[in-house]
């Protein structure tokens, strides 16, 4: 998910409404504009789904698509996320 502002960017790739996404909420739903993107991360390239919300502002989070595409090592203790390489 992207704040408004940088989604911007990504609106040439934007799918039509109809391919939009809703998210249920425990307030409310909420519909997300969705664009196709490219993203570089660790040297690999990823076909992703960028989206922010139709109405609102959003915020940077990195979605489960990306995620489970990954090996992250997370280090709360000191604040450090690493990519490491899958095993072969």
């Amino acid at each position: 998910m992207l704040e408004s502002d940088d989604y911007k960017f990504f609106m040439v790739g934007e799918l039509p409404r109809e391919y939009w996404r809703t998210y249920s909420t425990l307030a409310r739903s909420v519909l997300m504009r969705v664009a196709r993107a490219i993203a570089v991360i660790g040297g690999a390239r990823l076909e992703i789904y960028v989206e922010t919300p139709y109405f609102g502002r959003g915020k940077r989070l990195l979605g489960r698509e990306v995620l489970n595409r990954l090996v992250l090592v997370l280090d709360g203790a000191s604040g450090q996320c690493c990519i490491a390489k899958p095993e072969t």
